[in-house]
């Protein structure tokens, strides 16, 4: 019993992280937009949630103050209060307070405590507020008998059905709760739904056979309905549709047609309990035309698309299992190729196609959208910006994304560095700004997309720019550089990656010690990444990093120079040309024409020093990084090849060009090439 309440516990520890999320991705859009409401009702569900399983699993803590923060919502989505700067900063706060309920190290620090008490007061302060302006505001007005016929009209009938899953139970949900909270919402026709329930041989005590149909008057919203269902909706079918906009169940007629269906056991679908309807209000035309066949119906489906949270563990298992697999694919496509034998052939032919299919599967589980970075960053935009007194705007684009979780984890520490920079050395004052003819909130966009084999992350923002003759200055007076040293802007701009250097005079709690953007390059190179700088001053500054797509598979293409066996990855591939010993030997300023264009080249054999003489028929692989293409010649191509990265040993750790090593399908070793950091050390 220990275990499984453990299980439950922790799986309610990652759901209830995952909605802490979702409620501060909703606040931050919902102060751009106030007066969004599907925003505030996702605040209000995402509170919903976490308070209904916190009390289950012993944090009365959080159940609690969440119910508070609900209380306030639901005022707002009344109508009652508005969405303010300030009420949305408590809210943030309490979010931060939220994450450390969940945490066992610092759910009973002193800290925690007090932060919790402090919050909840101002929490039970806004509250107290409202709802006493609210009371004093309904003393003072007269309800006419017009506006309690108002209210009346609100009311709706509504036909649930409800199937829930033959595994709830054993998550410790009391399924007649639900039908309670359905109940205490308006007048309720529950039918059970009994036709799945086996023989008593057949019964197992911790399954569910059980559904409902109801039909619902109430003066509550689809919404508000739905709600009671949240904690099983990923188990359970549930289907709410309107069937009128009044209380249907009010009129005699219907309620006993309904209620003697229920007694009979007999099943009511929504098709059933229309049909009662319709006989019972066949001479109200206006009643008729709303329920006439065809017509469109006001419907909720809250079927929801399962899924299934899997340990990184499990994930980096599977990955080395279809790693292993790929290696057995290519042996065996290397034996069907050597016997000719037709019936293996097309067997290796079909588990290279499955075994294509599987890869790209798997990568689909390990890859992440950077999506999951943006809302911290978001939030650091508006905090750190409140907290200097600017005014910034934080657009993403491209957040579809994905990368490698492990640099998703790595990239992190480094784009925080970036922003926070841009935050505090780059945007101006909203005063400072004005008068430099810019409007008062400044940007940070953040920027991703593919390129080729890599993807391109940029941050840039219109802030102040970086001036090169202050850098040039503040490099001399620190020893950097001297006085006569002749630098290009771009190498001027570079001299901010050193270790220790910054613009700032006077130290802050949020830069001047000179620690970050070295931090920042050594961290991206250490992933085989990229750093560029660029600015303009008064206009503002873009860092632009290139990272190489990690996978652990790769589709490559198999050359071979001066007698070893390289992979160039085929994402990068454009083309492949013939090529003539003689052509390269004329080759002059490293510029060769292929197909009437002049593109740069490299003879690969030049590059890892395998002199000799060339083979009289060659081969030019023409790559492309980022927007750039450029010529590689290799001796011969042998053809592609799904390559499983393995990693360089310390040897090879010097050798820049090379990024991986992959085994081939005989147990020989080719070695993964790296053409961007080719391109960029030899141009």
């Amino acid at each position: 019993m220990d275990n499984s309440y453990n299980q439950f516990k922790l799986r309610f520890v990652e759901e209830a992280t995952d909605h802490i999320n979702d409620l501060e991705r909703a606040l931050l859009e919902l102060e751009k937009d106030p007066a969004n409401g599907e925003l505030v009702e996702l605040v209000f569900r995402a509170m919903h949630s976490l308070k209904g399983g916190g009390g289950m699993f012993g944090f009365d803590k959080l159940s609690e103050f969440t119910h508070d923060l609900e209380n306030i919502y639901d005022l707002i989505r009344s109508g009652s209060l508005k969405v303010s700067s300030s009420l949305l900063s408590i809210t943030l706060q309490s979010v931060d307070l939220l994450r450390e309920l969940l945490d066992d190290a610092s759910f009973n620090s002193v800290q925690t405590t007090q932060r919790y008490l402090e919050l909840k007061r101002q929490v039970n302060g806004v509250v107290k507020a409202e709802t006493q302006g609210i009371l004093s505001g309904l003393v003072s007005s007269k309800v006419s008998i017009k506006q309690l016929n108002q209210v009346k009209e609100q009311m709706a009938t509504y036909h649930i059905h409800f199937r829930p899953g033959a595994e709830v139970l054993q998550n410790g949900t009391n399924l007649l709760y639900l039908i309670d909270d359905i109940c205490e919402m308006g007048s309720v026709v529950a039918l059970p739904l009994m036709g799945e329930v086996p023989p008593l041989s057949d019964f197992d005590p911790l399954k569910c056979y059980l559904g409902w149909n109801l039909v619902v008057a109430t003066d509550k919203t689809v919404q508000d309905l739905g709600e009671v269902f949240l904690f099983v909706a990923d188990d359970s079918v549930i289907e709410i549709e309107k069937l009128a906009d009044e209380d249907l169940l009010s009129k005699v007629e219907i309620r006993v047609m309904l209620e003697e269906l229920a007694a009979s056991g007999s099943c009511m679908s929504t098709d059933v309990a229309k049909e009662i309807i319709r006989q019972t209000l066949c001479k109200d035309s206006v009643m008729a035309d709303t329920l006439q066949e065809g017509q469109p119906c006001q419907a909720s489906k809250l079927t929801h698309q399962s899924s299934l949270r899997v340990s990184s563990e499990k994930i980096d298992g599977l990955m080395n299992l279809v790693s292993e697999l790929v290696i057995s694919q290519e042996r065996l496509g290397l034996i069907a190729g050597q016997h000719q034998i037709p019936e293996l052939k097309q067997v290796a032919h079909t588990i290279q196609k499955l075994t294509a299919q599987l890869r790209d599967s798997t990568f689909g589980i390990s890859l992440i959208p950077i999506e999951s970075l943006t809302m911290r960053f978001q939030r650091l935009v508006r905090d750190l910006g409140a907290d200097l007194g600017k005014e910034i705007d934080f657009v993403t684009e491209g957040e579809e994304t994905q990368l490698d979780k492990s640099m998703i984890e790595r990239l992190t520490d480094p784009l925080l560095h970036i922003i926070r920079n841009s935050i505090d050395h780059g945007i101006e004052l909203p005063q400072k700004r004005m008068e430099a003819g810019k409007a008062a909130r400044g940007k940070i966009v953040l920027k991703a997309f593919y390129s080729g084999a890599n993807v391109i992350m940029e941050i840039s923002d219109d802030g102040a720019g970086i001036d090169p003759a202050v850098i040039r200055t503040k490099a001399i007076a620190k020893g950097l550089i001297a006085e006569d040293t002749i630098l290009t802007e771009a190498d001027i701009l570079n001299l901010i990656f050193y270790p220790g250097f910054s613009t700032r005079d006077c130290v802050s709690t949020i830069s001047g010690r000179g620690v970050g953007m070295d931090v920042v390059k050594k961290n991206i190179e250490a992933i085989r990444g990229d750093v560029i700088l660029s600015s303009v001053p008064g206009k503002g500054t873009s860092v632009k990093i290139n990272l190489p797509l990690v996978l652990s598979i790769i589709d490559g293409l198999l050359v071979t120079v001066a007698g070893n066996q390289y992979v160039i990855p085929l994402s990068s591939v454009d083309h492949i040309y013939p090529l003539d010993a003689r052509e390269v030997a004329m080759v002059f300023n490293n510029q060769i024409v292929l197909a009437g264009i002049q593109y740069p080249f490299f003879n690969l054999r030049n590059v890892f020093a395998s002199y000799g003489e060339l083979p009289r028929k060659m081969e030019a692989v023409l790559v492309v990084d980022n927007g750039q293409k450029v010529a590689f010649s290799v001796d011969r191509v042998n053809g592609k090849i799904q390559a499983v990265l393995k990693p360089l040993g310390k040897f090879y750790h010097n050798h820049k060009f090379l990024s991986a090593a992959t085994i081939m399908g005989d147990g020989a070793i080719a070695l993964v090439l790296d053409p961007a950091a080719i391109i960029k050390q030899k141009l």
